[in-house]
């Protein structure tokens, strides 16, 4: 069968909208829980026990290939919805967020980068009005952005309410000395901007929930001055 122009035209939009369908389903069904270790962790991968630790307890996702991918990076928003888990993360304010908004414009949430139909929204809105984040000063969180290392730091440290410095010569020393002190910097930190892959904020993760403190870290003093 020939197709002519119109249909054949009308043909190709069918099936390019079925298939922005499939990778619009695909997108959402690609990280899930998992009863069963991830396939690219090996026993002895540097942050098995962590990622093993928070697999188990359901922090985590893998992808629908089985795997944790540790070395990609992770950005604000996938950050905020670990952290905000309530393994994590308890207390009033958690189911009623969404009904409160600060700003002028309904379909945002806080920042005006993040809309109420976003799937990181909720994790979001209860990270601000707990005062884990800080958004930039043009008013947005940029959820996209990949975290860093000393973002990380600070937003641990304010779930899990850890006594810091009041200051420091700089705003993230009080953190990233808390950090040093709890033995929670992985060594494969390599500066204070370092962009976090998945292993590494998995790591941090685990050693602070559970007080991990007897595997090698690095201090502020060791990073200090180091971008």
């Amino acid at each position: 069968m020939t197709l002519s122009s119109p249909t054949l035209r009308t043909f190709a939009s069918a099936v390019m909208i079925v298939a922005l369908a499939s990778f619009a389903g695909s997108a959402f069904a690609q990280s899930s829980f998992t009863e069963k270790p991830f396939t690219d962790i090996a026993t002895d991968h540097p942050n098995y026990e962590a990622i093993e630790y928070l697999r188990q307890n359901n922090i985590i996702k893998g992808y629908i290939d089985g795997e944790f991918k540790p070395d990609r990076r992770i950005n604000r928003a996938e950050f905020v919805q670990l952290i905000t888990n309530p393994f994590f993360l308890q207390g009033e304010k958690m189911n009623d967020c969404m009904a409160n908004n600060d700003l002028g414009d309904k379909t945002r949430v806080h920042f005006s980068d993040v809309r109420t139909d976003a799937w990181y929204a909720e994790q979001v809105c209860i990270a601000y009005v707990k005062d884990l984040i800080d958004g930039y000063p043009d008013g947005t969180f940029q959820p996209g952005r990949n975290i860093s290392f000393v973002e990380t730091a600070k937003i641990i440290s304010n779930t899990f309410v850890l006594n810091v410095a009041a200051e420091g010569e700089m705003w993230y020393e009080p953190y990233v000395t808390k950090m040093g002190e709890l033995g929670a910097i992985p060594r494969s930190i390599e500066n204070l901007n370092s962009l976090m892959t998945r292993g590494e904020v998995a790591e941090m993760l685990f050693r602070v929930k559970s007080q991990k403190n007897d595997k090698p870290s690095y201090t502020y003093a060791n990073l200090k001055g180091k971008f």
